[in-house]
């Protein structure tokens, strides 16, 4: 293939907008400047070896990352305007959100000049929803280069030295509405004592109404909303309790966890209690996570797509496939088997990109079912029926199945020739080539 020419305005290498537009990159260094111009493509390229160039030629490409900027926003709108205008084509992209079909099919129908390509997970077979929209999973990657994302990993492969004292780990900082179904689930099910976890609720106890913002007022309202269409089969008595737990649940935090920052919250603008801080680039977790449990439950990122469901609730068959982030991908890299409550999909996916499933531990027959309480019901039952010193017979066996899966996969994670690495590194080229194809 040869070097892609990437278009430079400025300054190689420098976004062609900065956070004053609205983009919000994460990136080492100036991550708190007003008005920067980062990009975080091109240490991800030249992480998987790919060849560019900076050129300001007529056939250089504007490459315009947006970052965490979501496409429903006045700001996306803009910047595309703006780049449409500018340019005779040009590509606006993020390498860390995922976005929504409906909403990047309105930007392509009003813009006929831009590609669009997000961090979601292409769809399988080398389909695509439009022939200027792709998916680009750099979660798999991003916390091998240290110019975006540092994850901590810690490569002791004596798992018979580790004296397992809890069946599993389960983090969860940030509240998410997935997040909260999960938590339930386990606190519902006096499940909470077999793990480490962590959960920090959307509000404070203590807190009032009158507390409350509007975003958080909106987001509580939209959740409850929808208890009913992410777990319709589900016992009433189990939706009460979720819907309960915005206001009740408190916040569970580790006995010796690993303290990055502590946040400085402003008292005339919130009255919440300081909570770990969150770093989007430094993920850093507790050696003793991975030595005293003995797999990690994780709940992934949802991409904000109801797979499969309709306005009333109804099923049907979906093509889309299951996001994947670094919160799957770091218990691989520190040698833990994972249970992830994720989007359908998730294990037939993630097979995909050669990795290798703990069927051996799991009842994983709940992958491919798009009712969100269903597979919320199947951990569950994964859960209760695990014991914890058939689990340390297991992993203090270094020929065990389970051994041999985990080994495989730290494989297919670290080594850049690996199945994983090769299916990235084609994907992004794929995009450079429909990107370089397209007649405007």
């Amino acid at each position: 293939m040869t070097a892609i020419k990437i278009y430079y305005k400025d300054v190689p290498s420098h976004n062609l907008v900065s956070s004053k537009h609205g983009a919000k990159v994460w990136t080492r260094n100036t991550r708190s400047l007003d008005n920067d111009y980062k990009n975080s493509l091109y240490p991800l390229l030249d992480l998987l070896g790919v060849d560019y160039t900076f050129s300001q030629d007529n056939d250089s490409i504007p490459m315009i990352d947006v970052g965490s900027l979501h496409p429903s926003t006045k700001e996306f709108f803009d910047i595309c305007k703006h780049a449409s205008e500018s340019y005779k084509k040009a590509v606006v992209f993020s390498t860390q959100e995922p976005w929504q079909w409906p909403l990047v099919e309105k930007i392509l129908n009003t813009f006929n000049n831009l590609f669009l390509f997000d961090a979601g997970t292409p769809l399988a077979r080398n389909e695509v929803f439009h022939n200027r929209y792709g998916n680009f999973p750099a979660f798999f990657i991003r916390m091998f280069t240290p110019r975006l994302h540092i994850a901590m990993a810690f490569c002791d492969d004596l798992a018979y030295k580790r004296e397992y004292k809890k069946i599993y780990s389960c983090l969860m900082a940030r509240w998410r509405p997935e997040k909260h179904l999960l938590f339930s689930m386990l606190a519902f099910n006096n499940l909470l004592d077999k793990g480490y976890v962590t959960f920090n609720p959307l509000l404070s106890p203590s807190e009032q109404d009158f507390h409350v913002n509007d975003k958080e007022q909106q987001i509580l309202q939209n959740f409850k909303n929808n208890i009913d269409l992410l777990m319709p089969y589900h016992t009433q008595k189990f939706k009460d309790f979720i819907s309960s737990g915005l206001y009740n649940f408190q916040s569970i935090k580790l006995n010796n966890d690993v303290t990055v920052d502590q946040a400085d919250y402003d008292e005339i603008k919130s009255l919440k209690p300081s909570v770990k801080w969150f770093d989007p680039v430094l993920r850093a977790q507790p050696k003793f996570i991975y030595e005293e449990s003995c797999f990690s439950l994780v709940c992934e990122s949802f991409s904000g797509i109801k797979l499969g469901q309709d306005s009333h609730g109804m099923f049907k068959p979906v093509i889309t496939r299951s996001y994947i982030t670094e919160k799957s991908m770091t218990p691989i890299l520190n040698g833990h088997p994972t249970l992830v409550f994720g989007e359908a999909g998730f294990y037939s996916t993630l097979e995909d990109y050669g990795f290798v499933s703990h069927e051996e531990l799991f009842n994983l027959g709940f992958d491919n079912n798009i009712n969100h309480g269903d597979r919320i019901e199947a951990i569950k039952n994964n859960l209760c029926n695990q014991d914890i010193m058939k689990l340390k017979e297991t992993l203090w066996n270094l020929n065990s199945e389970t051994n041999k899966k985990i080994r495989h996969n730290k494989h297919n994670m670290y080594n850049t020739n690996s199945k994983m690495w090769n299916m990235i590194r084609q994907n992004i080229t794929n995009i450079f080539d429909r990107v370089r194809d397209l007649n405007v």
